[in-house]
């Protein structure tokens, strides 16, 4: 009798077991494959950044509209590196109040390449949509604030000599190859082995067409960037800025969400709680939203992702949000740093709110 309690027993311990590594070893590969489509999606971002910013300023010289259309555009791109160039403009007296707030409402910080990984058509469609918002904002706070917010102008220096490069030269790529030929060929490997077992779906869920069309794009222009782009880009803008400093963090943080909202869900009445609040789940979302900092906000996109939330909640945070975009406002005016977030809260819950009174209740 003891004997048959205690297979009992270690019956009942695997099968827990089994049932806690299951799910935990499925949240494991997901978070990989998002932090590595990530990761490839900001070698795009960076290195179209560094290409372009030698010429940005000129852009910017001209009507209002043209600003609120630019600073869009910058803060429509995935991460922070858009933000971070409008606020640099804003702060040497390029740019007004209302074209800053144009980009701190269309960006949502790192959690965009989240999103664009997980549901880009989706993703897509709602990064279009806060785009022409952003703009009527921008264009209303210029108008109810009246005066225009610029600084005293300074020298604006975006680019470093070694960052300018001449386009497919043949004899500067040999070279370049010759040194990091084992890096470059990694890279290739890993970014062909990777959007391969995306597409044909052997790992990840079920792609789209859409999905396997914006894998297809990483795919061309990521292997053109790691031919063509010289070693200082590799080195200082891939390996040590995109690789060290945002994909251990991106990884840690998108796992940590996948395995508590699980763990939430499984063992407490959490959905339920959810639903008869919803309102509040959407109120804590703008609140979080004023946090400066990419990672947190992870938590609402993944349980909308998951069918736990309504689309109002990351409607919400994606609006008060920027990653960590506006920190360095913070080291010039932290009056312009609460004032931009307040506005950005004030229309993250106007906007989510009227959504969710529409469409959710």
């Amino acid at each position: 009798m003891k004997d048959l309690h205690l297979h009992n027993h270690l019956h009942e311990t695997h099968e827990t077991s089994n049932h806690f590594l299951g799910p935990m070893l499925e949240i494991f590969e997901h978070s990989l494959i998002i932090a590595l489509l990530v990761l490839f999606m900001m070698l795009l971002v960076e290195y179209f950044h560094v290409r372009s910013k030698g010429h940005l300023d000129n852009l910017f010289k001209g009507s209002k509209w043209r600003q609120y259309i630019l600073c869009a555009l910058l803060g429509a791109t995935p991460g922070c590196f858009g933000t971070f160039i409008v606020v640099t403009f804003y702060t040497h007296g390029l740019i007004g109040l209302g074209a800053l707030v144009t980009a701190a409402i269309v960006t949502s910080g790192d959690e965009a390449y989240v999103f664009f990984a997980r549901a880009p058509e989706l993703a897509f469609q709602m990064t279009v949509a806060l785009f022409f918002l952003s703009i009527f904002v921008g264009w209303l706070t210029d108008l109810l604030l009246g005066a225009d917010s610029r600084r005293e102008a300074c020298h604006l220096e975006l680019h470093h000599e070694e960052e300018k490069w001449k386009l497919f030269d043949i004899s500067r790529i040999k070279k370049d190859w010759s040194k990091e030929f084992t890096l470059r060929s990694f890279m290739l490997f890993v970014l062909f082995a990777f959007c391969y077992l995306l597409i044909g779906e052997v790992v990840g869920h079920e792609e789209g067409l859409f999905s396997k069309f914006f894998l297809g794009i990483i795919l061309l222009l990521g292997s053109v960037i790691i031919i063509e782009s010289p070693s200082h880009f590799l080195q200082a803008h891939f390996l040590n800025h995109i690789v060290k400093a945002h994909l251990p963090r991106i990884f840690l943080w998108t796992f940590a969400a996948f395995s508590i909202i699980h763990l939430s869900f499984e063992w407490s009445h959490l959905q339920e709680l959810i639903n008869k609040h919803s309102m509040v789940v959407l109120f804590v979302s703008g609140l979080l939203g004023m946090i400066p900092e990419s990672g947190p906000h992870l938590i609402f996109l993944t349980l909308f992702l998951e069918n736990k939330v309504g689309f109002s909640v990351i409607l919400t945070s994606s609006i008060v949000q920027d990653g960590h975009g506006l920190i360095p406002l913070l080291a010039h005016s932290r009056s312009d740093f609460i004032k931009v977030k307040l506005i950005n809260l004030l229309v993250g819950l106007s906007v989510g709110g009227v959504f969710y009174l529409l469409y959710e209740i």
